[in-house]
């Protein structure tokens, strides 16, 4: 949470607040909300629907909820944006087969955690593809992530604790090393 707050922070102190900003964090609250809830949801439809069959429910239901967005004013796409619009829709769609499929095999808690990659994927794609730089506050919330992923997966826990097991000299046997044998 400490990556989170030092995106956001530097951006909410200051003498004006930008309503706009505000409601952008709101929805990006209620988002992360709304995520862990269809996390969750993916995994117990996962124990009885093929992946292919969720990732086709999710479809249906996010296309007539998006119906309600008409009245906003949709744009007709060029054919460039349109193939790009198609490919984007397949590459989701494929990603959403293995996210269903890492849910069956997972707990939904342990996967939370690499949603913080996505944050990663986004700088390196501004870098790369958009070429924009990215900001001091990104820079230093990047670790704080990865750090907060890697303590709430257990993975520092388990580390720290075989560790700990190594300096008492009580390694169970799968984890001790191998001895040299004499020539």
């Amino acid at each position: 949470m400490c990556g989170v707050l030092v995106l956001t922070l530097p951006q909410l102190v200051g003498t004006t607040i930008d309503t706009t900003r505000l409601v952008g964090y709101g929805l990006g609250l209620l988002s992360a909300v709304l995520a862990a809830g269809a996390m969750i949801q993916v995994r117990r439809l996962g124990t009885t629907e093929s992946p292919g069959a969720i990732a086709l429910y999710f479809v249906l239901v996010s296309a007539l909820v998006s119906l309600f967005t008409l009245p906003t004013g949709w744009v007709a796409p060029s054919v460039g944006t349109l193939v790009m619009l198609v490919l984007a829709g397949l590459v989701g769609g494929l990603a959403h087969i293995a996210m269903t499929l890492s849910y069956r095999y997972a707990e939904a808690s342990t996967l939370a955690q690499f949603e913080y990659l996505s944050l990663i994927w986004a700088g390196v794609l501004d870098l790369t593809v958009f070429h924009i730089g990215l900001s001091p506050w990104f820079i230093l919330a990047v670790p704080l992530l990865l750090t907060g992923a890697a303590v709430s997966t257990g993975m520092v826990g388990e580390q720290l604790q075989r560790l700990a097991r190594r300096r008492r000299g009580r390694l169970p046997h799968a984890e001790r090393p191998a001895r040299k044998r004499a020539a």
